[in-house]
């Protein structure tokens, strides 16, 4: 795991990155980019460690004090006697009406008054704010104290994996042999303790031999009396293209469908996760896609092939019986004029059938095989690499080209919620950060008998996972694994409580810190005994 700083202002504000004549100070100085204090090496050092004193736990753990200050308690009465928070009279809201002043000399006095003291704000509280609460048990807060706990029974968990998602209530893994690959999903609840002892609950999932697309599958491409475990999975019907890693053209959506690249016909695959059925079939690339990621709120899909084009394609959610049953609703059959019902339904049959929308855009700029890419909708941006070729940013909203990272380049990107481009050179064995202007940022080396297998940025963009088949140095931590348990694949739940490790051994792992399962066990009877009832845990 290692750390990747996180800014809140680009620090190229600091910067005059243009050359621009500010004038010159009352020393004859020329004024040019702002000076940093001693204790800050870079614009972007000083950026960072502002927004982490400003989102230190003691800044957390008291700033409840300073709005019973500003807005709360505190403002007015007693308590701002006692806490010396008192000001001029004329600045708190509502003690002076400056239209009831008759005298214009007062009343331009008492303006200027008011304009230079300022404006108390309004009140908004009269009883102390809550405290925030403090931050929850991520992997990343104490990763000394997570352990790792194997699932039992690997063989029923169509390992090793290409991706893997994990829910709430559920965990879809997706097998090696993808678009062609096999499909499970299995029920969990994560930070619930057993009754073995295992800081979570874990049911496998019920094999579909019976599934129409496996059996085919199995005709064709299966042995006659194959009787491995994987294979009562349902399989997904797809003929797949050589020289194609399957951990790149595979990823999950919240509605934990699959989405798959690297067929034959040069298209993209929406699968179900419950039976490996094809939902939908997408076509924009003139070759075979070779990689492809979601954003992180699912609104967005891009796609890399060795047509050496992008495409960024739209996705619209799965619709859900209660969406359906308001629009039904909503269509009175009663009333003479039901055009409105008519239309929901017209547009929900038209979403319905066509889930992918697109290509949206056609990103260009790569001269070979685009080997991995990234987007982000918050921030509007695409980035992506190529073999032997500059890592390039596109903008999503236009299509167009932002910026080039001349002679920076990777087989692997990934991209913060914060604007940092985490990078990996295979040749070079080099880890680096930048920012969205291309500034670098750090640079970590890992030693040349290591290799990446995966890589993924937390979801508030703080920390960085990062398989590798060996140790590496520079790291915050390092969670080992045993010896040849390669790394197929891993992902992060959404609270960063639980990593699942999947490796090329056919195993599954989970790294979670023991003692969070233990308080949110101590706190359901608590809850259950206040609502007048016991609580109790089921599937």
């Amino acid at each position: 795991m290692k750390h990747v700083p996180e800014l809140f202002y680009l620090p190229e504000m600091l910067t005059n990155e243009y050359s621009i004549n500010f004038g010159t100070t009352q020393v004859g100085r020329n004024l040019d980019s702002v000076k940093l204090p001693p204790w800050a090496q870079t614009p972007v050092d000083f950026i960072h460690k502002h927004r982490m004193a400003l989102e230190s736990e003691h800044v957390s753990a008291h700033l409840n004090e300073w709005i019973d200050l500003i807005f709360g308690y505190k403002q007015l009465g007693r308590e701002a006697i006692l806490s010396n928070n008192m000001f001029l009279y004329i600045t708190y809201e509502g003690t002076v009406d400056i239209n009831k002043i008759s005298d214009p000399v007062q009343q331009c006095a008492t303006r200027n008054k008011i304009a230079y003291f300022g404006q108390t704000p309004s009140q908004l509280l009269i009883v102390p704010h809550m405290k925030k609460m403090p931050l929850s048990e991520t992997i990343f807060r104490n990763p000394r104290a997570v352990k790792p706990y194997a699932v039992p029974r690997p063989e029923c968990c169509n390992l090793p994996a290409s991706a893997i998602h994990a829910c709430s209530d559920a965990l879809i893994i997706v097998g090696t042999n993808a678009p062609a690959a096999h499909i499970a999903q299995h029920k969990w609840q994560p930070n619930t303790p057993d009754d073995q002892g295992t800081p979570f609950m874990f049911e496998h999932g019920k094999a579909i031999a019976s599934s129409a697309g496996g059996a085919l599958i199995r005709m064709l491409k299966m042995p006659a009396g194959s009787g491995s475990d994987e294979e009562q999975f349902p399989q997904a019907l797809a003929y797949a293209s050589s020289g194609i890693r399957s951990s790149s053209i595979v990823s999950i959506t919240c509605d934990k469908e699959i989405v798959t690249g690297g067929h034959a016909d040069n298209s993209i695959k929406l699968l179900s996760s419950d039976g490996a059925k094809t939902l939908e079939t997408a076509f924009g690339h003139c070759a075979p896609v070779t990689c492809l990621a979601l954003s992180p709120d699912n609104n967005y899909l891009v796609t890399g092939s060795r047509d050496t084009t992008v495409l960024l394609w739209r996705i619209h959610r799965a619709l859900t019986s209660s969406s359906s049953s308001t629009s039904e609703a909503t269509a009175d059959p009663g009333t003479p004029t039901p055009t409105t019902g008519t239309l929901a339904n017209t547009l929900a049959e038209k979403s319905r059938k066509h889930r992918i929308e697109g290509p949206i855009h056609v990103l260009r700029g790569h001269h070979n095989e685009v080997i991995c890419c990234c987007v982000n909708s918050d921030l509007g941006i695409v980035v992506s690499c190529g073999h032997s070729s500059d890592v390039l940013l596109h903008s999503i909203r236009k299509g167009c080209l932002m910026r080039r990272f001349a002679g920076v380049v990777a087989d692997t990107v990934c991209l913060s919620s914060a604007g940092i481009i985490l990078t990996w050179n295979q040749s070079q064995h080099v880890l680096r950060t930048f920012t969205l202007n291309g500034i670098p940022v750090a640079t970590a080396k890992v030693p040349s008998f290591g290799g990446l297998s995966c890589m993924e940025i937390s979801v508030d963009g703080n920390s960085a996972l990062i398989g590798m088949n060996s140790s590496s140095n520079g790291v915050l931590h390092v969670l080992k694994l045993g010896k040849g348990q390669d790394i197929a694949a891993l992902a992060l739940d959404k609270d960063n409580t639980n990593l699942l490790v999947s490796t090329a051994d056919k195993q599954l792992i989970i790294f979670t810190n023991p003692t969070l399962s233990k308080k949110m066990a101590e706190k359901k009877p608590k809850v259950g005994r206040e609502n007048g009832r016991e609580e109790t845990q089921g599937w």
